[in-house]
């Protein structure tokens, strides 16, 4: 006899003491069972469903068996880590790696040009290769993850 038992959307949602959108967010968002019939709710499947729905959100996730509510979790975190992200960049407050990169590639051609050029002029082949170490060294001291130094910042290709 429960099975044919159904209440409307109004009567379902007062029972469970939402409003009747929230029961209609419920139902999209999975939590509860869709309705058997237009606007129609069983109350004891609805009722069963919304009271795991509420002691999954205040359990943690690692004591929870639902599989619904652990992903739905996981997603909410990396959405928010990538809006996070995507405001620090808007805020110039992180730079792209491809565009560190490409600038610092420029940068170091530009330092190599100048010092190539002045080979026996100004400097010697020996200074010349010690301000290079130095520059190669700049990602270890700050403590960076180290990359293959730039090819510019190599005093043979000149020669």
């Amino acid at each position: 006899m429960s099975r044919d038992l159904t209440w409307p959307t109004d009567r379902m949602a007062k029972f469970i003491d939402v409003t009747p959108r929230r029961l209609q967010q419920l139902v999209q968002e999975g939590v509860v069972p869709k309705s058997e019939g237009h606007g129609r709710y069983n109350p004891i499947a609805v009722n069963l469903a919304y009271i795991r729905y509420l002691r999954d959100r205040v359990q943690s996730p690692e004591l929870s068996n639902d599989e619904f509510f652990n992903a739905k979790l996981a997603k909410i975190k990396s959405e928010r880590e990538l809006i996070e992200l995507n405001m620090q960049i808007t805020r110039k407050e992180r730079v792209p790696l491809d565009d560190v990169i490409a600038v610092n590639n420029e940068v170091d051609m530009a330092i190599a040009g100048i010092l190539k050029s002045n080979v026996n002029k100004v400097l010697t082949r020996d200074l010349i290769n010690e301000i290079f170490e130095q520059f190669r060294n700049i990602p270890e001291s700050l403590g960076w993850e180290t990359q293959a130094p730039s090819p510019a910042l190599d005093l043979a290709d000149a020669m």
